[in-house]
């Protein structure tokens, strides 16, 4: 154990970042009520780490094809891409 001790790292996540240097992304769900009733959505959520500037649009699925979609919408509405993407 003591040797394990003495490799042992610490490691931390920054918090600090350049512009558009990483977004972060995540999915969640709202509750629409439509004609037919209320039903629950699924939502892209992507946000500049540096700036807290985000992006939301409503999705059909959190399939593959629905993500990569988001995506695109995102990175045409922020007017570039990212280096980095962290799901959170």
């Amino acid at each position: 154990m003591a040797r394990r001790r003495k490799r042992k790292r610490e490691t931390f996540i920054p918090l600090v970042h350049d512009p558009g240097q990483r977004l972060e992304a995540d999915f969640g769900q709202i509750h629409v009520d439509f004609p037919e009733g209320r039903r629950a959505v699924s939502v892209l959520i992507l946000v500049w780490s540096h700036s807290n500037y985000p992006f939301a649009v409503a999705l059909p699925t959190q399939r593959t094809e629905a993500i990569l979609e988001g995506m695109v919408r995102g990175f045409e509405h922020f007017g570039r891409d990212s280096s980095l993407i962290r799901w959170l």
